[in-house]
């Protein structure tokens, strides 16, 4: 049965040990990413078959004991990247709901509280996947992805300029249905 499994390593990568693996069942565990704050928690978004389908949990004890911060229920749900911004900010992007949209969620409370930020879709989109996030120098928030239109697959870059506020296109790249570039 997949499932995500975090491990870690006391000495720069010579032994490691599994500090979570708790999914037992016939559920998928998909884990893409650790990030984490300046205080060293670790964060890890997740995604599993059950509910709640996208969750971002936490551990403060370097990886002995979770808590699970935020539980989006929204069918096929899946976060794939998240970042702690220069102002303690959580951001985490993905996809979720049907068809399949682009979704960015934050916390601005350390993670006590999640709303979405942004639920993108390419005007006449069938899909749009978030795929990464980063933040620049002067605390822009940029979020990636892969987005179908009806016609091409693009790769899209939104950001804010807000710390989340907002988000605005800054570039799409057209692939031809074919494969080669539009």
């Amino acid at each position: 049965i997949p499932h995500a499994v975090i491990r870690k390593s006391p000495d720069n990568g010579v032994t490691w040990t599994t500090v979570d693996d708790n999914f037992g069942g016939p559920f998928y565990q998909i884990g893409r990413v650790i990030t984490h704050d300046s205080s060293g928690n670790v964060y890890v978004p997740e995604a599993r078959a059950s509910i709640p389908n996208w969750i971002v949990k936490k551990s403060a004890d370097n990886g002995s004991t979770w808590t699970i911060l935020d539980g989006y229920v929204l069918g096929g749900s899946v976060p794939e990247d998240m970042i702690v911004d220069s102002l303690g900010n959580f951001f985490v992007t993905g996809v979720s709901g049907t068809p399949n949209t682009w979704t960015i969620r934050k916390s601005a409370d350390s993670g006590v509280t999640w709303v979405t930020v942004d639920f993108y879709q390419l005007p006449g989109g069938t899909y749009s996947w978030g795929w990464g996030l980063t933040e620049d120098l002067l605390g822009n928030i940029y979020s990636s992805s892969s987005s179908y239109d009806g016609t091409h697959y693009n790769s899209v870059v939104r950001q804010s300029t807000d710390h989340g506020v907002t988000w605005n296109n800054v570039d799409i790249f057209n692939y031809s249905p074919t494969g080669g570039t539009g």
